[in-house]
């Protein structure tokens, strides 16, 4: 059964991926033939041995002739690597202001085709007026021959739509392995879920109207054009997955925590709504870890700002602190939610009375518990996040633990 088959099956699935550790290269090499480990143990030692030597010879030659000529050497300039700049940093989202009221319901509105047309206009006009080609089974339009004007474009046939922390990277790669899934130029293209560390929202919003498809194809160029290459009918099958880990579970809430009244006058429909709108019969996939081992790993893996560089700063006395303030925080929000969907606070039980609409407005408020840096406690509300999207599209999701 091919990689597309087993996808194709949409189906809710439990399957337990195991863990794979990184190998390095010179660790590979004596995996492989263990007879060289020792080999390889005398090599580096020899090596490490003669830079010291060297060193220690351009150290007495640079003394002796200093003295010798009284000429005092300038210090060797060393060459600085510039640090990478790493694009998934930015100032952060603004402090929590107690006047912005827990929860939101902007992602719980079932907009029309025509509203989603009318706050997205260039992503729909982008999309082929006469369907995708027959030819291939990933979604592409276009020409497949270089020699056109127009190259063919290719969206993802399947989504990887989260989570973080759960073992979204290790799946990506995996699948990637298989001869008839071809790569993005990168796991986590983030189309639909932007601004995880801005500060505010660009005026026209994240995904602008005159945002085009072309700026999300243009990470499957060389994909499309493998599938493009492909001669031999079964590699026609071939497909592209995207990596991003946030799509499942991303709010379009402001990151100052506002959203419009009207909620027709929002700057993003639901990604749910817009996905299915754009791709119909797209799949996906999603990936789930136990939630408190999951919210401690984001704990450390982030800081208000960006990935965090080391541990300064964290502590599992922070993270219990953090932890129980955030869990007061969300029950009080479920309580307030279901009061409004008509719940008597009298009769309000976290355990019994939670109405699936007090624990969605609350998951997807990500201005109070979605804050990088905090374990993102919102994110572990798995069964608010996958209720929506199977309102959507529940015979396209499998689920992997």
């Amino acid at each position: 059964m091919t990689c597309a088959n087993i996808i194709d099956e949409a189906r809710v699935t439990h399957v337990q991926v195991p863990p794979r550790r990184h190998r390095f290269p010179h660790e590979e090499k004596i995996r492989k033939n263990p007879n060289t480990a020792e080999q390889e143990s005398t090599f580096h030692a020899e090596q490490e041995n003669n830079q010291i030597r060297a060193q220690e010879a351009e150290l007495a030659h640079s003394f002796s002739t200093s003295h010798e000529d009284n000429i005092h050497l300038p210090r060797k300039k060393l060459r600085r690597i510039p640090e990478r700049p790493d694009r998934r940093s930015g100032q952060g989202p603004p402090p929590v202001n107690p006047e912005v009221p827990l929860g939101t319901d902007l992602d719980l509105y079932n907009a029309s085709l025509a509203e989603l047309r009318d706050v997205h206009p260039q992503l729909f006009a982008d999309l082929p007026t006469d369907g995708f080609m027959p030819k291939f089974k990933n979604p592409c339009w276009g020409s497949s021959s270089s020699l056109r004007s127009q190259p063919m474009q290719c969206l993802p046939y399947a989504y990887i739509l989260g989570l973080p922390k759960c073992g979204s990277s290790d799946l990506w790669e995996r699948l990637n392995k298989h001869p008839k899934v071809m790569r993005a130029d990168r796991k986590e293209v983030r189309f639909f879920t932007r601004g995880e560390f801005a500060s505010h929202a660009p005026e026209d919003g994240f995904l602008p109207p005159s945002l085009s498809l072309r700026e999300f194809t243009k990470h499957h160029t060389r994909a499309a054009r493998m599938i493009a290459s492909q001669t031999d009918e079964s590699m026609q099958n071939a497909i592209i997955i995207d990596g991003g880990p946030h799509t499942l579970w991303w709010s379009v809430q402001e990151p100052d925590g506002s959203w419009p009244l009207d909620h027709a006058r929002a700057k993003q429909m639901p990604i749910p709504l817009l996905l299915h709108a754009l791709q119909p019969q797209a799949r996906f996939l999603v990936t789930l870890a136990e939630p408190v081992r999951r919210m401690h790993s984001d704990y450390y893996f982030l800081n208000a700002n960006g990935v965090a560089r080391g541990t300064d700063g964290k502590s599992p006395e922070d993270f219990d602190i953090i932890a129980t303030e955030q869990i007061a925080s969300i029950r009080r929000c479920f309580k307030e939610r279901s009061v409004k969907d008509g719940l008597s606070s009298d009769d309000y039980n976290v355990g019994s009375k939670l109405s699936l609409y007090a624990e969605q407005s609350c998951a997807y408020d990500r201005y109070h518990f979605g804050r990088p840096g905090s374990g993102r406690l919102c994110i572990g509300l798995y069964h608010a996040f996958l209720s929506r999207w199977f309102q959507v599209s529940r015979d396209a999701t499998n689920v992997l633990m």
